[in-house]
């Protein structure tokens, strides 16, 4: 078996491999214009497992592996780079700890990678989300126009009764050809996204996992495909808080001792942000379907749990209680249950534990 340690970069990469059985060592360097990459790893014989760091430029050569055939561990940048205690720093010596860590029996941190169909699927709800991003930022370029001119339509700008009243308005020259240009754009936009909708609600619906999160209310076909392709097998994670901290919605903590200091308004960075903005509009909408008559849903909607700051956004922190609770797969009725709810007061110093104890027990039940 010949075991290779890769480091790889954009224009090339930096090997250190060892064969086992005759204990043949080499180090080579590969640049990647032409079929020099394809060539050298064909050419190899008997079983090959290649170690990676993960990095953005990795999709090629991930895949070229897959089609020959050759097994590809990736492993975390941080943990790897942690394995090294010396200053010095460059590629060979990159490659050499590679392939320390895969010779040594489990020592190689081995991340979680999604597979073919799945990266394919992120694509497309990447694309979408693009496309809903750029219809964003035209629509509020619209609204601004239409206030400017004492239009108030609020969301119902985007009827066709609202876009008939803004092609109405009287405008200079050059802001009726923004408005002109800007609404063709609009409705070419529009038309993407439903193309892309449609696809997302057909592949949504070809898979049993993302069906069964459908049916579940606040839970739609973008939040129910994503779920699956972004989190993966379920099975990985052995308890609620690793995904909850997979999918972002741990929030900064700052204490010391008896003082404990928790930012709800800032979540952790290490995470996937589509899912976590995917979480967050999910939380949003179960929040007012299940708690919306319960007396601590409103106490924290409207900011009066912290009496220092009644006007920080209060709904961040119950997306962050009350966004995964959608993962549940109790009947519906459960979810008014006492058992997804805190037995403490939403009220001083135990905020923060009670909306981290209700995702933490929501995301235990997670089965697909």
């Amino acid at each position: 078996m010949k075991i290779v340690g890769c480091d790889l970069h954009a224009r090339q990469q930096t090997i250190a491999m060892v064969d086992t059985e005759t204990g043949e060592f080499t180090e080579k360097t590969l640049g990647h214009e032409g079929n020099v990459v394809r060539e050298f790893y064909a050419a190899l014989e008997s079983r090959v497992v290649v170690g990676i760091e993960a990095t953005g430029a990795m999709q090629w050569f991930l895949e070229l592996l897959e089609e020959l055939g050759i097994e590809c561990r990736v492993g975390h940048p941080a943990e790897i780079r942690a394995a090294e205690t010396r200053k010095q720093k460059h590629d060979r010596r990159d490659a050499r700890l590679l392939l320390d860590l895969l010779v040594m029996e489990d020592r190689f941190p081995e991340i979680w990678m999604p597979s073919t169909e799945q990266r394919d699927l992120r694509t497309l709800l990447r694309d979408r989300h693009q496309w809903v991003k750029m219809r964003a930022r035209l629509q509020h370029t619209l609204q601004a126009i239409a206030l400017n001119h004492a239009l108030r339509q609020g969301h119902a700008l985007w009827s066709a009764a609202g876009q008939s009243a803004l092609q109405a308005l009287p405008l200079p020259a050059y802001t009726s050809q923004r408005r002109t240009e800007l609404l063709r754009l609009y409705v070419q936009l529009q038309k993407r996204i439903q193309e892309l909708d449609k696809e997302v609600d057909a592949q949504a619906r070809q898979r049993p996992q993302a069906c069964r999160l459908l049916t579940h209310p606040g839970v739609g076909a973008v939040t129910a495909l994503a779920t699956e392709v972004f989190l993966g097998d379920p099975s990985r994670f052995a308890t609620g808080n690793q995904v909850a901290s997979y999918s972002g919605m741990i929030p900064c903590e700052h204490s010391s001792g008896k003082r404990q200091l928790w930012i709800f308004r800032v979540i952790s960075r290490r995470c996937l942000r589509f899912i976590s903005c995917q979480l967050f509009s999910g939380g949003r909408q179960i929040a007012f379907l299940f708690f919306s008559g319960c007396s601590d849903f409103m106490l924290i909607f409207h900011g009066e749990f912290n009496s220092a700051r009644p006007g920080w956004r209060p709904l961040h922190s119950l997306s962050i209680g009350v966004g995964p609770l959608f993962f549940s797969d109790q009947p519906r009725r459960h979810l008014h249950n006492r058992q997804y709810r805190s037995h403490a007061p939403l009220s001083g110093r135990n905020a923060p534990e009670t909306l981290c104890g209700l995702s933490c027990r929501a995301l235990l039940c997670l089965r697909f």
